[in-house]
């Protein structure tokens, strides 16, 4: 340091200012000395030499010396200088308010001057930049532009240009944006290679921001164009350039920036992004096969685990559309790996599940399952995603064959409104039959959806029987019968028509509505459709168990087609019925073949028949001779019979079947023709039992002595003729004891005695049974006794008489076998 300099200092430090004509004097010296001092002192404390701990004092001192500079001389025109260096002391010593207020002052008090000045340019640039790194941008988009209107170097104006423009970015000003950039680029020449790049960097920036990514993308292929680009922004304009050139579907360029992306080491971990980018551009071009070709090769590492599952997610996608769906589920297995959770990893395995569907889908139930576990939790951001429901659908409808309670609890888990619309109505149908099969869920309201969302479904018929069936089942039969009703008419060609006919008659019946069932089934029947075998049997058994009481022959032919479609479940009843009808229509032929095939058949139902029927066929089958059946069912009459209590001749309490005295009365005339002798003695003591009129007891006699005769017990027969004549009994029945008594000397070969008895009925009766049958046994006895003469006479009366008769098999069994 010089000595006036030395003396300067010591005076401004010790001593009071001279007299003011002596200063005035040496103003201009003074001037340049005090502010060469502050500079010095300043440079002093910069310098790398000067020890860390002496610096704070030197800028303390100089800041001092500064600020005293200019309150001596405040029109001096180095005042701004001056001004400036102080506020650099502030800055040095972390008084950062005070640094930048003086900056400020600094560069508002040359504002609009017209003049320019570096210092106070300088001060402008500073006070932007440091409102910039606290992101005052509005502050620094002023700043900047005053830097510039006073600076009078063109280093500091375009730098500054190139801030004002990237602070007004920041601000979203992008077309004030786009004329700092534009502005700067125009004149390369002289602008600093590292702004003309960056510049135009930030201004494809901007266009982006404008939605011009066709601009942006040449300011950036004139950028990466530069023999000298810069290395730190390489790799970000070829990163967005790539990405700009998929958007922009120019797959070639958009391949070539990616390959020159990947031969930068400082840009390895973009590598992968940029090829993300390709990706998404091929896959919006549905080039699948080129996506597939970048996906069989090693792919570079996305460090982000969210971007590396997005680009396994693409490369499944495009593997899926080529339908190869084994490379597809790997893809998206290693998305689920990268992005297990969230919706992401949810989308990723709901596409897997998909692929395993179309592979084989032997893992479907486990992969599904575990899908569900792990997304749908309730409450879970995956919860109600669309795939997420689709998923528990495709589960759900897995379930339908093997567990259909499981199955209906996941469909009615399911948000129908969060499904693609193209499977809403497949949901609602399949939650409602699920439901349908089972008591826990309520099919109606999916029901009601699906008629009201979705009229014109072809399934409407069906869906429509389902609600009536539904409803039905709750006890609504109006409103089932309404739905039932609305597909008959409004559907006569669909398939649910049976179905609905079917249903309404139940219903019907359900509701003691017989003759509105009897016109749906008849409808059903008459229905020019396939109709189930099972179906029409129900209709056909319903519609004669309308008609069978009142009237039974429209009935026959109903029960007999429900027998011969459905012979499982509906034949043994309509048999059984059937001899009912034909009971009730005294068909003797029909009833004894139905009886017939019931017995065959159905023994367990046979048994089941009234004795009313028995009864009827018993005596009607004697009437026609047929006396084995006529025996056979009196007896079938009897056993069906109720019991009675009654008191024995010994006086003791007994019981008996309670039947009239007819059967006991048929059925021991039907034993004494078969020659069941015994069993007929029984049954016509059961009938004496009960009858005490005369001529009907006599009857009874009579036939109980025919069959003690044929028992060998002919005293006691001759006894019961015997007492049958003290009764007082007259015409054809005292005849019939004659021939009894003589029956009784005839099977003791006692003929003589015989032939008395039998002439005594011969001579007299003139009935066309009695007579016969007495003239014909008086011949076998009168032969057996060896009159023949006599014997002849009464034969050829016989013949005169009654050429057509045949003796009945019984007696004529009866005369034959005494004359051995």
């Amino acid at each position: 340091m010089n000595k006036t300099l030395l003396l300067l200092l010591a005076c401004s430090c010790a001593a009071p200012l001279v007299a003011a004509q002596s200063r005035d004097a040496l103003t201009p010296q003074a001037e340049n000395d005090s502010l060469a001092i502050a500079e010095q002192l300043y440079a002093q404390a910069r310098s790398a030499s000067t020890s860390p701990d002496a610096k704070p004092q030197l800028y303390r001192r100089a800041a001092e010396l500064f600020s005293d500079f200019i309150r001596r001389y405040p029109r001096s025109a180095q005042r701004t200088r001056a001004l400036y260096y102080q506020a650099m002391c502030y800055e040095a010593l972390r008084e950062q308010q005070s640094s930048l207020s003086l900056l400020k002052k600094l560069a508002d008090s040359c504002a609009g001057s017209g003049k320019r000045d570096d210092y106070a340019a300088s001060a402008a640039y500073r006070y932007a930049s440091l409102a910039s790194q606290q992101k005052r941008w509005s502050e620094a988009e002023r700043y900047y532009d005053l830097a510039i209107e006073l600076s009078a170097r063109p280093a500091l104006s375009q730098d500054a240009a190139y801030r004002l423009g990237r602070a007004q970015m920041m601000q979203g000003k992008y077309a004030q944006a786009e004329k700092s950039f534009t502005g700067l680029i125009a004149q390369p020449a002289g602008l600093r290679s590292e702004i003309y790049q960056s510049a135009l960097y930030l201004l494809s920036q901007v266009k982006v921001s404008q939605g011009e990514p066709r601009a942006a993308y040449g300011h950036l292929v004139t950028l990466l164009s530069l023999r000298d680009l810069n290395p730190k922004l390489e790799g970000p304009a070829t990163l967005q350039a790539a990405r700009l050139a998929s958007q922009l579907n120019l797959p070639d360029e958009s391949q070539r920036y990616y390959d020159r992306l990947s031969r930068m080491p400082s840009m390895g971990e973009y590598a992968g992004e940029a090829q993300l980018q390709y990706l998404t551009m091929l896959l919006r071009n549905k080039e699948y096969r080129k996506i597939a070709e970048i996906g069989r090769v090693a792919l570079p590492e996305i460090s982000n685990k969210e971007k590396s599952a997005l680009r396994y997610m693409i490369i499944g996608q495009a593997y899926m559309e080529l339908k190869d769906y084994a490379n597809a589920a790997e893809a998206f297995r290693n998305a689920c790996e990268d992005q297990p959770e969230g919706v992401r990893g949810a989308d990723a395995m709901y596409r897997l599940i998909l692929c395993t569907l179309q592979c084989s889908g032997a893992d479907f139930l486990k992969l599904a399952a575990a899908y569900l576990q792990r997304f749908a939790v309730p409450g879970s951001e995956t919860a109600d995603l669309p795939c997420t429901n689709l998923v528990r659908m495709m589960y759900a409808d897995r379930l339908m064959t093997s567990d259909v309670s499981e199955a209906a609890r996941q469909f009615d888990a399911i948000n129908i409104q969060r499904l693609p619309k193209s499977v809403q109505a497949n949901a609602y149908y399949r939650k409602a039959w699920t439901a349908m099969q089972g008591s826990d869920y309520d099919p109606l309201p999916s029901l009601d959806e699906f008629v009201k969302i979705f009229p014109q479904d072809e399934r409407m018929p069906e869906v429509l029987a389902m609600r009536g069936i539904a409803l039905a089942g709750q006890k609504k039969a109006d409103e089932a019968l309404k739905d039932f009703d609305r597909v008959i008419k409004e559907y006569p060609n669909s398939a649910a028509v049976a179905t609905c006919l079917q249903q309404a008659a139940q219903v019907c019946a359900a509701n003691n509505r017989s003759a509105r069932m009897k016109d749906y089934y008849q409808a059903l029947v008459n229905l020019k459709q396939t109709v189930t075998p099972q179906a029409l049997a129900e209709a056909n058994y319903a519609i004669a168990g309308y008609y069978v009481k009142e009237e039974p022959a429209q009935a026959v032919p109903y029960y007999e087609e429900a027998a011969r479609q459905d012979p499982r479940n509906y034949e043994e009843l309509s048999r059984y019925y059937l001899v009912i009808c034909h009971f009730r229509l005294q068909q003797y032929d029909e009833l004894r073949q139905s009886l017939d095939e019931l017995e065959h058949k159905f023994p367990e139902r046979y048994k089941a028949v009234p004795a009313a029927v028995f009864r009827w066929c018993g005596w009607m089958c004697y009437q026609k001779g047929d006396h084995a059946s006529s025996a056979k069912y009196l007896t079938g009459a009897v056993e069906r019979s109720p019991k009675e209590s009654y008191t024995t001749d010994k006086g003791e309490a007994a019981e008996r079947p309670k039947v009239d005295g007819l059967v006991w009365k048929t059925l021991a005339r039907a034993y004494l023709e078969l020659g069941e002798y015994q069993k007929g003695y029984e049954a016509s003591e059961r009938y004496l039992e009960q009858v005490t009129q005369p001529y009907p007891r006599a009857e009874g006699m009579r036939d109980a002595a025919l069959l003690l005769v044929g028992l060998g017990r002919t005293q006691e027969a001759r006894q019961l003729c015997a007492d049958a004549i003290k009764l007082g009994i007259d015409g054809p029945i005292k005849s019939s004891v004659f021939l009894a008594l003589g029956d009784s000397y005839y099977a003791e070969k006692n003929y003589r005695e015989a032939a008395a008895h039998y002439g005594r009925t011969a001579n007299i009766v003139s009935d066309k049974d009695l007579k016969p049958l007495s003239l014909y046994k008086i011949v076998c006895a009168l032969k057996k006794d060896g009159k023949d003469g006599e014997a002849l006479q009464y034969e050829e009366n016989l013949r005169k008489e009654f050429p057509n008769w045949t003796p009945p098999e019984r007696v004529r069994r009866m005369m034959e076998e005494s004359s051995e």
